[in-house]
């Protein structure tokens, strides 16, 4: 669904959209690499949307994230109409891996923060992950409806 989202995905000439499929790129919970991996993979697709540029010489894994961010940060920065949208789908293993402090899905809800909502980040995925804003507010998630009497 995400996929087809990503596709179909109609805005002004200003919007960038990334997809990344967290299973494909092997991050999460019981995968050999760790959810910090993220921004790596980040990096790499930002760069290829033209978001990033391209980095100047080896750079440090643990300075990442700041690249990214900052990154993302300056392009939004760069230009008022700029907006980024990143998708991230199968995100169970990665939230899993990710627990209990969440110190990776708070960096990447800090993207909106940072960029004055310019930049989103879409989690999707079956379990770890709820469907609807809603659920929220009614304590439940969309796939545990109740049924119709």
């Amino acid at each position: 669904m995400i996929v087809t989202a990503t596709r179909s995905r109609k805005g002004p000439e200003k919007t960038a959209t990334v997809y990344v499929n967290l299973d494909q790129e092997n991050i999460g919970k019981g995968s050999s690499l760790g959810s910090e991996t993220l921004w790596s993979v980040l990096d790499r697709k930002l760069t290829e949307a033209q978001v990033l540029s391209r980095p100047q010489g080896r750079r440090p894994a643990k300075d990442i994230s700041e690249r990214v961010r900052a990154g993302i940060q300056a392009w939004t920065d760069g230009d008022s109409r700029r907006r980024l949208l990143i998708l991230l789908d199968e995100c169970d293993q990665f939230f899993e891996a990710d627990a209990p402090r969440f110190n990776q899905t708070k960096k990447l809800k800090g993207l909106g923060d940072d960029t004055k909502d310019r930049a989103k980040v879409v989690f999707a995925g079956l379990h770890s992950v709820q469907r609807s804003p809603s659920s929220r507010a009614t304590g439940r998630s969309a796939t545990s409806r109740r049924p119709r009497r």
